[in-house]
């Protein structure tokens, strides 16, 4: 049935729509075995009904010649689909998959049916991971769940909670050993956090804070078997007081008032007059006075990112009543007055007239509206104990640590600076042309099918790579251009992902071998190939030891011009196909392979291939899952240097009080910890 160009007579409309309609009604009802007769003693019921699931999934794309019921009943049935066993779970789960981007209204429908039904089922590790990225799926279609209640919002955080606490439990890994991928445990692990974290940031920024209690109870509860809160939800409450009341960015850029504000026109030297670091819980706030007068840099770092605050003091000091007053002050003054008065002349002649303004000693001449601010002395520890809750720091929480600005807390800081607050990810993109089977004529090319180049255009952002700092760029050179001008991109608050184009790197002279533009994409653990070769694509083709995954897309028929010179692309489906290295465990909604329209490929590989390189990191991390060594989130490792730099500092003196009103002296004594 992807065989699409077998199926466009007169009367395949009719023929298809009929043939899924019996299907549908067969699955649906549990009468499929009736229909064809006695199963050969090998074969099961639930064997049959896997393959009718996924016919089904392959007959979703001749969905154009769909009415709205025909959707509407495809949707029913793989829901009903969820409730047998792991054989038809699992398609189906793949098929609501492809749904959600192709049946759009149809999924929205039942969308609160299916996230019910998840709920349910999530208690299977077998089918955990292809629940969890149904989620993100859904998470990444804001029409899907544009009309969502609270009660929606709150039955979609219980499913990867819920997983996390069947995680923790001290049971989870008591199985036989080697019967369950210690990477695909890790894959998933992360992954349910990441459910949390794109859902959450689905809300609408008013919401989040009323479902605060909800998360934190359930993830409280799964680690009740510990004595401390575990790294993973320690990131996760930190991540949650960073975007509950903002939807600032991981990391902060270079503005042009910041970098007027630290280099102001004719300074010269460092910008910074002086600088203190306190550590409140897993955090270290840094507060640094600048040469500019009054103006200080707050910068908070965090496990789950990196805030920064410029801010102006307005009260600054001026001249006092019994300081000298120079001459250009008073001729400011003077010119001020004569301002006032000549704007109380042009007073219609049917006003009273403005009395002469009396003279005024220059001494007594208002310093807030006329006196030219003096240059103002401020310390950090100003700007903190502001925000204190002084006079009640009596709880070294509350007030946070005065640290030393020594070597220690230097070599912390440049270390979490270097410590990406983003997940980063990179893939390489490949163009086959008609008729190639080879690693260097593929490289060779410089262009691609009109398909294609729609395909690149919409898969991510183009950004320009000569002195690009904002965005992750995979190793890609930002200085000379000798890896191409341009890139494409795609990023959230998040995730940035850097998509590594051959057809966009330049063909170097004397590199015959293309090693320059082998030299990124070969790295990469997953590649995007667009096959026009009208030839199966070899997972070996591309000669290199980091061969992971392969996300294949080709024509859904076969041959050898499909899309290669027809405009009509643009209404095509293409056939998409995953490739796994030998011995990686299953994962991913595409299984064997899946057919998706032009319009929704972009978002369909975008996915695949993001979810792709996030296991391919741990399959990599665990040495190809023979090891049992976990994984570290780069938040995890922000939190860990943090932790580290707190074990490092020395204890804090515990003072005993005095009686009576000198018991408040150590809490009323700011200089302590300021």
């Amino acid at each position: 049935m992807s065989n699409k160009h077998l199926f466009c007579g007169p009367r395949t409309r009719s023929a298809i729509i009929r043939l899924i309609s019996e299907l549908c009604t067969a699955v649906y009802e549990d009468k499929l075995t009736t229909h064809i007769g006695p199963l050969a003693t090998s074969l099961k019921a639930t064997d049959v009904a896997g393959l009718a699931y996924h016919t089904l999934t392959t007959l979703m794309s001749y969905h154009r010649t769909f009415n709205k019921q025909l959707q509407d009943d495809l949707l029913r049935t793989f829901l009903r689909g969820l409730n047998k066993n792991t054989t038809t779970v699992k398609p189906c789960l793949q098929a609501l998959a492809i749904a959600a981007f192709e049946l759009q209204p149809s999924t929205t429908k039942f969308l609160g049916e299916i996230v019910d039904k998840l709920s349910q089922i999530m208690s299977n590790p077998t089918i955990a991971g292809y629940i969890l990225e149904l989620l993100c799926i859904i998470g990444s279609i804001p029409s899907l769940y544009a009309n969502f209640t609270d009660d929606n919002y709150r039955r979609v955080f219980h499913v990867p909670l819920q997983y996390i606490t069947l995680h923790n439990r001290p049971d989870s890994h008591a199985g036989p050993a080697g019967k369950e991928s210690y990477a695909l445990t890790q894959h998933v692990l992360i992954l349910a956090y990441y459910q949390i974290y794109i859902w959450f940031l689905a809300l609408k920024l008013q919401d989040r804070p009323k479902h605060i209690p909800y998360i934190t109870r359930h993830l409280l509860l799964a680690n009740e078997h510990y004595t401390q809160v575990d790294e993973p939800t320690e990131v996760c409450f930190d991540w949650l007081a960073r975007f509950s009341y903002a939807n600032a960015e991981s990391k902060p850029r270079m503005s042009s008032l910041r970098e007027s504000v630290l280099n102001p026109p004719g300074s010269s030297g460092e910008g910074v007059v002086a600088s203190k670091s306190w550590v409140f819980g897993n955090s270290i706030i840094t507060i640094k006075t600048l040469r500019h007068s009054g103006w200080l840099e707050i910068e908070c770092r965090r496990p789950s990112g990196l805030s920064t605050f410029l801010c102006k003091l307005e009260n600054v000091a001026a001249l006092g009543l019994g300081e000298q007053v120079t001459g250009e002050i008073v001729e400011a003054a003077t010119e001020a007055i004569s301002q006032v008065q000549t704007e109380s002349g042009s007073n219609p002649s049917n006003e009273a007239p403005v009395a002469e303004t009396p003279n005024i000693p220059s001494g007594l001449l208002s310093p807030c509206s006329i006196a030219p601010p003096k240059e103002m002395e401020l310390d950090p520890s100003y700007f903190a104990l502001q925000l204190s809750p002084y006079p009640d720091i009596r709880r070294a929480s509350l007030r946070g640590r005065l640290v030393p600005n020594d070597d220690l807390l230097g070599r912390t800081l440049r270390s979490l600076d270097r410590v990406p607050v983003m997940d980063f990810h990179k893939v390489g993109i490949i163009y086959v042309g008609p008729g190639q089977t080879h690693e260097r004529e593929i490289l060779a090319n410089r262009a691609g099918s009109p398909a294609y180049t729609h395909f690149l255009d919409n898969i991510g952002r183009l950004i320009r790579l000569k002195d690009q700092k904002d965005l992750y760029t995979g190793g890609l050179d930002q200085h000379y251009d000798s890896d191409g001008k341009y890139a494409y991109a795609w990023w959230d608050v998040i995730i940035q992902m850097l998509y590594h184009t051959a057809t966009l790197m330049p063909n170097r002279e004397g590199d015959e071998q293309f090693a320059f533009k082998k030299l990124h994409i070969g790295n990469d653990y997953v590649r995007i190939v667009w096959n026009d070769s009208g030839k199966p694509y070899r997972f070996d083709t591309l000669a290199t030891q980091f061969q992971y995954v392969n996300i294949v897309i080709e024509p859904h028929s076969i041959g050898t011009v499909a899309a290669f010179t027809s405009d009509a692309h643009r209404e095509e489906f293409y056939k998409v196909i995953l490739q796994r290295a030998p011995g990686m465990p299953e994962f991913g909604m595409i299984g064997e392979f899946k057919v998706v329209s032009a319009k929704c490929l972009p978002d369909v590989v975008r996915q695949t291939s993001m979810l792709a390189d996030f296991f391919a990191q741990i399959y990599v991390h665990t040495q190809h899952d023979t090891t049992r060594e976990e994984f570290i989130t780069p938040w995890r490792a922000r939190l860990r240097q943090i932790r580290m730099y707190k074990s490092k500092l020395p204890p804090m003196a515990v003072e005993e009080l005095a009686d009576g009103i000198l018991g408040q002296e150590v809490a009323r004594d700011f200089s302590r910890s300021y």
